[in-house]
């Protein structure tokens, strides 16, 4: 059910199937559908949003622009684009980049999100009492969480912001081997994130590589070298002194 209503309730199910021990395994076996890749919007309800965020002509900053989506998620999808300029990286004397993610949040998620929270609440009350799972504090811990996080995450601004902290902070640590992405100036909005494509795995495959075991090596090939005893040589010797077989009859 959560798989179809999407949007807010497809991030309550990844918020709590991420929290380690907060719930049953069984539970969270059962939400995993969350991180995959969700429904995907047309092409048409996502320019519009970007139109209305960046100007009618957004489009023309870009050589192109894939209207198939890379990737969709539980509030936005993201599509592929290349920039006519260059936009530059963070560090001086880096490369300027033109491959770009991106990044757009569903109209109507931020309409929504306060009936689909309320709705949300009363709807897993109900299922913890109907099935008696005795799980009240949990389901409220996990509801205020989302209700007090989500609407943070419905403002790309805040995400530019946190990742120019970000990649700040691991420069001045000595982490320069970690990529942050920057976010392109002038094509960023609450509800619009275009930025620096960096290509990569899921989290989720990367977890899955790194428990499973590594493949056995290949078992050595030992050569044994046999043995010889005397008795071995005086057969040997016997042999060589023997006569000739007879020729084969006819």
């Amino acid at each position: 059910m959560y798989d179809d209503l999407g949007s807010v309730y497809l991030k309550t199910a990844q918020f709590a199937a991420a929290q380690g021990t907060l719930l049953p395994p069984a539970f969270e076996k059962h939400l995993q559908f969350a991180f995959q890749n969700a429904r995907r919007r047309p092409w048409a309800a996502v320019d519009a949003t970007a139109a209305g965020d960046l100007g009618a002509d957004y489009r023309a900053k870009f050589l192109s622009l894939d209207e198939t989506p890379l990737a969709a998620a539980s509030i936005g999808q993201v599509h592929r684009g290349v920039l006519k300029a260059p936009a530059p990286r963070r560090a001086k004397g880096e490369k300027p980049f033109q491959d770009v993610a991106v990044k757009v949040i569903y109209d109507d998620v931020r309409r929504n999100l306060v009936m689909d929270l309320k709705n949300q609440r009363i709807l897993c009350e109900q299922v913890n009492a109907i099935l008696e799972l005795h799980m009240e504090a949990t389901i409220v811990a996990i509801l205020d969480e989302v209700e007090a996080n989500l609407p943070l995450e419905l403002d790309f601004t805040l995400e530019v912001r946190n990742m120019e902290r970000a990649a700040a902070l691991f420069r001045k640590r000595g982490f320069g081997d970690v990529v942050i992405p920057a976010a392109v100036p002038g094509l960023c909005s609450e509800s619009v994130l275009v930025q620096e494509f960096l290509p990569g795995t899921t989290l989720a495959a990367y977890a899955a590589k790194a428990a499973s075991p590594p493949p056995s090596p290949p078992r050595p090939r030992v050569e044994r070298e046999r043995s010889y005893s005397d008795d071995d040589a005086d057969a040997g010797a016997d042999d060589e002194n023997a006569a000739p077989p007879p020729p084969p009859t006819r």
